[in-house]
């Protein structure tokens, strides 16, 4: 309508970072804990997975701040900030990845026992779209496994794992 329009501040954009940690705050964790969790928060990459290795992140808390955490409850801290939103950051693989993410779904059952499975002991055929090979090692028929990669794989949330680009397709129906 040709009215200049005064130029309102735009709200600063909340960083991942700033999220998790926002977050973090509302843990219940030692301040040892907390002092990792910031660690590990401020290592994770643009594409949101944690790319630096946790034990070299430790060695270095241990020896800057004279702390003594230990390698598992490093990892107990690590499962803890992957499982903040969005699900799975700070993963170190897509694999790992996609396990938080159906870890912590909300659907249970035998599918989603078959699809941690495909995850933990068939992750290069899954990745493959070796469909005929997973139901065969899993003793399904593939119309058997259509319903899990269905189910798991092919939900938006797991689809794709932040901006690593992989996308999850259903196996094609048995012929």
């Amino acid at each position: 309508d040709g009215e200049e329009r005064d130029d309102f501040p735009q709200p600063a954009e909340i960083t991942i970072t700033q999220r998790l940690m926002d977050q973090l705050l509302l843990l219940e964790v030692t301040p040892e804990e907390k002092l990792l969790a910031e660690e590990i928060i401020g290592n994770i990459d643009e594409d949101g997975y944690l790319r630096r290795d946790l034990p070299l992140i430790v060695q270095d808390l241990n020896l800057a701040q004279g702390l003594s955490i230990t390698a598992e409850r490093a990892e107990e801290v690590l499962r803890m900030i992957q499982r903040l939103d969005p699900p799975g950051i700070a993963s170190r693989t897509l694999q790992e990845c996609l396990m938080v993410q159906l870890e912590i779904g909300e659907t249970g059952g035998v599918l989603q026992e078959q699809a941690l499975k495909i995850l933990r002991e068939h992750f290069d055929d899954f990745t493959m779209k070796h469909y005929e090979e997973l139901a065969k090692v899993l003793s399904l028929h593939i119309d058997q496994l259509k319903p899990v990669i269905e189910n798991f794989f092919a939900s938006e949330s797991l689809r794709t794992c932040r901006k690593c680009g992989a996308v999850m397709e259903p196996p094609p129906a048995a012929r």
